[in-house]
């Protein structure tokens, strides 16, 4: 198992990765997460050499269904200083100060670790 993170260096294009090794196979994909644009992208890539099935059901939560526990409801436990390397309010102000020098009032930031990251 190795996890790669996409648009990193040194980390392969998602259609490239599938060709180079999945070439023979059927690759399922959740139509909500992989626009029509993209799907048709890959089938042009891949030509007869990977096929690609829509899957409606959410395969993840079809099996996690059953085991999956409670949400934690606990409060949020800021690590010190020694873990975390520097207070969030020093990380937002140098991410806001970033942002602005870019030209921009505001960012949208989706990556869970990025966000895990910033805020402690």
């Amino acid at each position: 198992w190795v996890l790669m993170k996409q648009h990193q260096s040194g980390v392969p294009e998602l259609k490239d990765w599938v060709l180079e090794h999945l070439a023979g196979k059927v690759v399922g994909v959740d139509p909500l997460y992989i626009s029509s644009e993209i799907a048709e992208e890959w089938r042009a890539r891949w030509t007869s050499k990977v096929s690609l099935k829509e899957i409606r059901q959410n395969l993840v939560d079809a099996i996690w269904f059953p085991l999956r526990p409670e949400d934690p409801c606990q409060p949020i436990v800021v690590h010190p200083i020694e873990y975390a390397g520097e207070p969030v309010q020093s990380k937002l102000g140098r991410l806001r100060s970033a942002y602005q020098e870019e030209g921009s009032e505001a960012i949208v930031l989706s990556a869970l670790d990025q966000i895990a990251w910033l805020f402690n």
